[in-house]
């Protein structure tokens, strides 16, 4: 027969009649006999069950030390069941009760399940940013490691854990200390003579090997090499951050170790990392053929969590030389994708960071860069990862800028996303050179937007700043930042007659015209445009004209809606100039149509205004009733650019799944 209570109160009302200590053994007696059935039939829905029930008991439940040592083990098994399924914070509350169930001198008796489940607990810790509780575990290792690789481990997740909590220099120091208990060098500036050598010596031999013998390179066994490169994995990320110059002496040192000794886990990255390193010295087959090999590389040794990152390293660093700029957000959004499926967080965060910002520079409907830039914010926050916030919330600043203008009003703006007050702050800390950069260009970029011409004349020198720095990577942001450069130049050269500023938007455009015969798609407009402001300012009219006119219709063909907008509105004052008002007014009701098309009201209200009152346009009907045309034209255009932005609206990581997105249009 089968007995069962008729109410939940009933079975509640009965469960806390009992004794406390009777109803934690009990737990403890029931995930016993659950645990021996689950493992038996393999049941791993019905083995989490279990031992949900024994840690309800807890420790003080069981008296026999060889029974709590059983238990201790199976909170390690079901805890890496569950980082596996990347639930850190359920894994980390399965190993903190594995701890628990230790027995008194467990570093003497038990030290293996020990070291185990202190490193599997500072590991989810980490993995869920809490860097004070994997300084918890890890103090316990540091303290009781019976080998120098358990030490090795303890503080190689010490310096993880401090980058993911911008604990830099802590993290720093950690690294160095390892890197010296590991009778490594410290990793060279990129200005070291020998360094620069070594790294073309690396480019030769890269070159020669083929394809097949790159896939088919030997495994490392050496455990201690294979700790070298994953701990130089972990550098290389630090330094990414916090000392740029060092990245490729670390790089190479990878390469070097995984083609001398083998290939380990964390080869792939290095040899995409190293493909950056390779367009830097101009070798663009070269590039993207290392990094074409890096991502097969990781498919072929199945190590999928390095997927994501890969595919973040060779996007926004190699891919924008060839690639469409909105092939490569989709492509970013699948880097996303694919490290959320292999748990690998992290990864997945800088790959939505750059779909984010791609999407952005591509010309994608603001109120859809809006929408995905503040609820990535959001998640952000909601998983404790601000490394991504400041730079993405610049994103929404400036969508929401173009959208409502420069001074919009702040009832509307979200309460998680950090202002411009406060991301000036963090800049003025000087600590955060990605950071100053990001913001340097959008700063430039509302300049130009909205004409603050006191903002263009102290308009930072990205092309100079970049120059003068070797080896470092090309970004998207840095392209765009020098683009706009060069708008500006023109514009304040015609307003100071200065050839200073002639001088730099010359530059600019030599620049564009570099990357032109690499990515014509994404070049070739913006290259038209600043030769065509160019030859305006010297006079060179016919010229001047059929540049503007290719640059729109090459900024159409390619689909970037924003600059075509620029490139009509630019061409319109090059035709005021020269006494064409009626081609003047259709350049600039052309502008206005681009610009509602990408969700910049401001924008084209600032240009409606524009034309009604400070443009000198005749007195006639037909010219007044062009200017009425064309703001009417302007809200209809709104109203239809915001419907189809809706329909095919981008995935946040809060809509559905937060952690695997829909695909996107």
């Amino acid at each position: 027969s089968k007995f069962r209570f008729v109410h939940d109160k009933v079975h509640q009302a009965v469960y806390e009649m009992m004794p406390e200590k009777q109803r934690r053994e009990r737990h403890v007696a029931f995930g016993l006999v659950l645990s021996s059935q689950a493992l038996n039939n393999g049941n791993d829905d019905l083995l989490f069950i279990a031992v949900g029930q024994i840690n309800r008991g807890g420790p003080g439940a069981v008296s026999n030390p060889l029974q709590k040592t059983m238990i201790a083990s199976l909170n390690m098994n079901v805890g890496t069941k569950a980082v596996s399924l990347s639930d850190f914070a359920s894994a980390l509350d399965y190993f903190k009760h594995g701890i628990l169930f230790l027995n008194q001198n467990h570093w003497e008796n038990q030290y293996a399940l020990s070291n185990e489940l202190y490193g599997a607990a500072a590991e989810a810790a980490c993995e869920i940013n809490d860097p004070q509780l994997v300084m918890t575990f890890s103090d316990q290792l540091l303290s009781n490691s019976k080998s120098l690789e358990d030490r090795l481990n303890a503080m190689y997740i010490v310096v993880k854990s401090f980058r993911r909590a911008m604990l830099f220099q802590e993290s720093k120091k950690f690294a160095s200390n390892m890197l010296e208990l590991l009778g490594e060098e410290l990793p060279r500036p990129m200005g070291d003579s020998q360094l620069i050598s070594d790294i073309r010596t690396m480019h030769g031999v890269i070159s020669e090997l083929s394809d097949d013998s790159f896939l088919n390179l030997k495994r490392a066994h050496d455990k201690k090499q294979i700790f070298i490169v994953k701990a130089y994995h972990e550098l290389l990320l630090l330094f990414h951050i916090v000392a740029p110059n060092l990245m490729f002496s670390v790089c190479l040192r990878i390469v070097q170790v995984s083609l001398t000794v083998g290939i380990t886990e964390s080869s792939p990255i290095a040899f995409a990392h190293f493909a950056v390193l390779l367009l830097e010295i101009g070798d663009l087959s070269q590039a993207h053929r290392l990094g074409s090999l890096a991502l097969q590389l990781a498919q072929e040794l199945n190590v999928y969590g390095q997927s994501s990152m890969i595919i973040g390293i060779v996007q926004q660093y190699i891919a924008w030389t060839s690639e469409p700029l909105q092939s490569i957000a989709e492509s970013h959004l699948f880097g996303y994708n694919t490290g959320m499926q292999a748990g690998d967080i992290g990864s997945s965060l800088l790959n939505y960071n750059f779909f984010v910002s791609t999407s952005f520079y591509s010309g994608k409907h603001l109120d859809v860069v809006r929408k995905i830039s503040g609820d990535f914010i959001q998640e952000l926050m909601r998983q404790k990862q601000k490394w991504f916030v400041n730079c993405t919330a610049l994103i929404h600043l400036q969508a929401l800028t173009l959208i409502e203008g420069p001074d919009f009003d702040e009832s509307i703006y979200p309460k998680h996303v950090p202002s411009f007050h406060e991301i000036n702050s963090t800049v003025a800390q000087g600590n955060r050179t990605n950071l100053t950069k990001h913001n340097g260009v959008y700063q430039l970029m509302r300049a130009f937007y909205f004409r603050q011409y006191d903002e263009m004349s102290r308009a930072v020198n990205i092309l100079d700043d970049f120059a003068k720095k070797s080896f470092t990577p090309l970004k998207v942001n840095v392209l765009f930042g020098i683009f706009y450069e060069g708008l500006v130049s023109f514009c304040m050269a015609r307003r100071t007659k200065e050839e200073s500023w002639v001088v730099k938007g010359r530059n600019s455009l030599s620049f564009m015209k570099k990357w032109q015969t690499s990515s014509s798609w994404n070049f070739e407009n913006k290259a038209l445009l600043l030769e065509a402001e160019l030859m305006s300012l010297q006079r060179n009219h016919d010229q001047a004209t059929e540049l503007y006119l290719d640059s729109i219709k090459s900024a159409k063909n390619h689909k970037f809606i924003h600059e075509e907008g620029i490139a009509h509105e630019l061409a319109g004052y090059f035709y005021h100039d020269r006494g064409f008002e009626a081609d003047a007014l259709q350049s600039f009701n052309q502008a206005i149509r681009c610009y509602n098309a990408w969700g910049a009201k401001a924008m084209s209200q600032r240009l409606v205004d524009h034309i009604q009152s400070d443009f000198n346009l005749s007195q006639s009907l037909t010219a007044r009733t062009q200017v009425r045309a064309s703001i009417e034209n302007s809200l209809a255009a709104d109203a239809l650019a915001i419907q189809v932005a809706n329909i095919g609206m981008s995935p946040s990581p809060l809509e559905g799944q937060t952690k695997r997105p829909h695909d996107s249009d």
